[in-house]
């Protein structure tokens, strides 16, 4: 079923019980009304025919003459007069009364109350209510009992009018809203229409068109500005992925030809062993050049996981760092890397992170290397400090400092400074970094100065501030 349709049925559904519960309501409100009505026009008989029957101003033939002269035949109150003895004085004719009511009638009477009676008489024409009404009277210090009862044919036609009036209304109000809803629907779910069929022109080769904003700033224009907003992140992410892929293809190109010639001349001639040995050697280090290559793409990806999916746990910066210096001295025999601690305190919590071993290693490793890698003397000073919120790490090197213009782009993938042609690498270990900082709502700092080295400062939240 579509929207439109459905939300049409929704609103005439509702509209409908709300008009019928009115509807409902106000006959059920006449109908009280009109029965507490009658009840007074029969009270109000039995008092004039009481009055004049008391009064003696006309004899009972008089008053039943009168009754019998009525032009409305079949609206007339039939009253009888009781003395207090239950002996019968006067009635307009036989009042029919339930037997199983006539005890219940007397003694009400006799303890001065009222009493109402009312007695549903179904027949195969019509369905008529016969009214009843009796109370004490009394009149010049005598007392006497009167019952009036009628039928309410007058009433009854009223109500059945208000029937048929009120179907009538409630139908054609109902009508009137389901074609008034089916407009209605149209013109709301016509932006959405719109939305959709505009959404149709966005393909993987036009991810720069957008939807339009409303013209009413309402949840259907937060809607498109949201599609928005996650089109410029696809449009972002198709755009890196390109940019990803050309990188990659050139980073393998050059170390794979170099294998494959390398390889292609050993096949082809006779060399000497220690020929051989070069070519293997050359080799080798195109194949780790490819493998460390592998290793940090396969790093990025991971740090680009949603939070939930990586698995965290309390680790002690300290330790981590022990086991990074651990593994670079293993591959890098010349590196020299000195830690300290800038602070003392016997609180483990404020050296302990909530993260994960792994990616924060990854990220210390790089920061190490670099460190070493840009300083002639292949040294890194760590300082380890913490504040009532961070623990904070600062790498420092005494390289050659980076430019304002490279600083800006120091964290772009693959981004290479001037000094590519004298240093190795893939500009990946940077952004990879404040990629796992980020993971670890943390935030990388740097500070630099051209001639006299930089510092690379992490900082993350520990425990005692989680």
């Amino acid at each position: 079923m579509k929207i439109k349709t459905r939300y049409n049925l929704t609103f005439t559904l509702l509209s409908s019980t709300i008009i019928l519960f009115f509807a409902v309501t106000i006959y059920f409100l006449a109908a009280k009304n009109r029965e507490k009505e009658y009840f007074s026009i029969l009270k109000s008989e039995a008092i004039i025919k009481g009055n004049l029957y008391a009064d003696e101003a006309i004899t009972s033939s008089h008053i039943q003459d009168i009754y019998r002269q009525q032009e409305n035949k079949n609206n007339l109150i039939n009253v009888a007069i009781y003395d207090v003895n239950r002996h019968l004085l006067y009635q307009d004719q036989p009042i029919t009364i339930p037997q199983d009511s006539i005890q219940s009638v007397w003694n009400s009477l006799q303890k001065n109350k009222n009493f109402k009676n009312k007695n549903k008489n179904k027949n195969k024409n019509k369905n008529k209510t016969k009214y009843s009404i009796g109370f004490p009277f009394q009149y010049d210090d005598k007392e006497y009992f009167i019952i009036a009862s009628g039928q309410d044919i007058y009433g009854h036609q009223e109500m059945y009018q208000l029937r048929i009036t009120l179907v009538i209304i409630a139908l054609s109000a109902i009508i009137l809203l389901y074609v008034l809803g089916h407009f209605l629907s149209k013109r709301l779910v016509r932006p959405i229409i719109e939305m959709s069929e505009e959404i149709n022109k966005i393909t993987a080769a036009h991810l720069d068109l957008r939807l339009k904003p409303l013209k009413h700033k309402d949840e259907l224009n937060q809607l498109g500005e949201k599609f928005n907003l996650m089109l410029d992140r696809l449009e972002n992410s198709f755009g890196a992925q390109k940019e990803f892929v050309a990188h990659i293809s050139h980073e393998l190109r050059t170390p794979l030809a170099a294998m494959i010639t390398d390889l292609e001349l050993a096949m082809d001639y006779n060399r000497t062993d220690k020929e051989y040995r070069d070519t293997i050697k050359r080799s080798l280090d195109d194949a780790k050049k490819i493998v460390t290559l592998s290793n940090n793409l396969l790093d990025l990806a991971k740090a680009n996981y949603e939070p939930q999916e990586i698995g965290y746990m309390p680790v002690r910066v300290d330790e981590i760092l022990l086991e990074a210096y651990q593994e670079i001295q293993t591959s890098h025999n010349k590196y020299s890397i000195q830690i300290e601690f800038e602070t003392e305190n016997s609180d483990d919590h404020l050296i302990t992170v909530m993260g994960n071993p792994y990616l924060l290693k990854v990220a210390c490793k790089n920061l190490i290397e670099n460190a070493c890698k840009f300083s002639e003397n292949h040294k890194c000073i760590i300082k380890i400090s913490d504040t009532p919120k961070m623990v904070k790490v600062a790498f420092m090197d005494t390289g050659m400092g980076i430019s304002d213009e490279e600083l800006d782009h120091i964290f772009t993938t693959f981004y290479r400074g001037k000094n590519q042609t004298h240093y190795s690498g893939y500009g990946i270990g940077l952004p990879l970094t404040k990629k796992i900082l980020h993971q670890h709502n943390g935030k990388i700092k740097v500070e630099t100065k051209l001639g006299s080295g930089s510092t690379f400062t992490l900082s993350i939240p520990h425990l005692s501030n989680i």
